[in-house]
């Protein structure tokens, strides 16, 4: 993940302040024209991850950091997307779980 962070900052798609959550557990927020956007790692939810099943509750601290910002955006009065690399739902080809239970 360090190669793709380091590319995002230098490309301005994400602040150097998020960096190291990047770096460490796959996910950041940035802003987009008045539009926070937060990304959180939803890869290890995949059916096809491996090991099978996350090893913690909130892994990477990414729910706790998740919570942080949407308190703060109800504060700030921001608008928020929260993104990930895998929606939740039935994979439209197949019909069959992205995410595990």
């Amino acid at each position: 993940l360090s190669y793709v962070a380091d590319r995002f900052v230098a490309n301005n798609a994400m602040p150097r302040s998020r960096l190291q959550d990047y770096r460490d557990g796959g996910f950041f927020e940035t802003t987009v024209g008045g539009l926070k956007v937060l990304s959180i790692n939803t890869i290890i939810y995949s059916v096809r991850h491996s090991p099978a099943k996350p090893a913690f509750e909130d892994p990477f601290g990414q729910f706790a950091w998740l919570r942080e910002r949407l308190e703060a955006a109800v504060q700030n009065q921001e608008r928020v997307w929260i993104v990930g690399h895998i929606p939740p739902g039935i994979e439209t080809y197949g019909y069959t779980p992205l995410w595990q239970k």
